[in-house]
């Protein structure tokens, strides 16, 4: 594959591993705790729990480096938080938007959407923005400007002729 520019939102890589990190603690935690409440079973429960935290970690580490949108001569690419990777040649790319989502707790923000030419709408964890105010705003329309040059640039034009 060709050199890959890739764009990602500020601080969402972090929204990407939350689940990881807590499904991390939370499994070695209870082997942890297993370990303290049955002496017999110590040396395994631990053994786990460093299997737990190690996977976790790993997980944790590749989904900060995996989500984002990504920038080829031929394609965009869009990578999720599990590392799918989504191949769309630039003639398929058919626009960019911004949504509004609410997670729970209250929180909310604007995620980039991918338009296809075939219906679909792609979307990534690594480019979201917390918040709905005027600065995420702001930032969210500069890397979508950003990304609609990316295309105008490779999209062939018609010549009307």
């Amino acid at each position: 594959m060709d050199a890959v520019r890739r764009y990602r939102g500020p601080g969402a890589r972090w929204k990407a591993v939350g689940p990881w990190i807590g499904m991390t603690v939370l499994f070695g935690g209870v082997l942890v705790a297993g370990a303290i409440t049955s002496p017999g079973a110590r040396a395994l429960s631990l053994t786990g729990a460093a299997l737990v935290f190690c996977a976790g970690s790993a997980v944790t580490i590749w989904s900060l480096r995996a989500a984002g949108i990504g920038v080829t001569a031929d394609h965009l690419v869009v990578w999720d938080a599990a590392g799918t990777r989504h191949l769309i040649a630039w003639p398929s790319v058919a626009g960019f938007d911004l949504e509004k989502w609410h997670g729970v707790h209250g929180s909310s923000g604007l995620t980039l959407i991918v338009i296809c030419s075939d219906g679909r709408r792609l979307h990534t964890s690594g480019c979201s923005f917390s918040g709905t105010g005027e600065r995420s705003w702001a930032t969210a329309r500069q890397m979508v400007q950003a990304l609609e040059a990316e295309r105008q640039a490779r999209t062939p034009r018609s010549t009307g002729l």
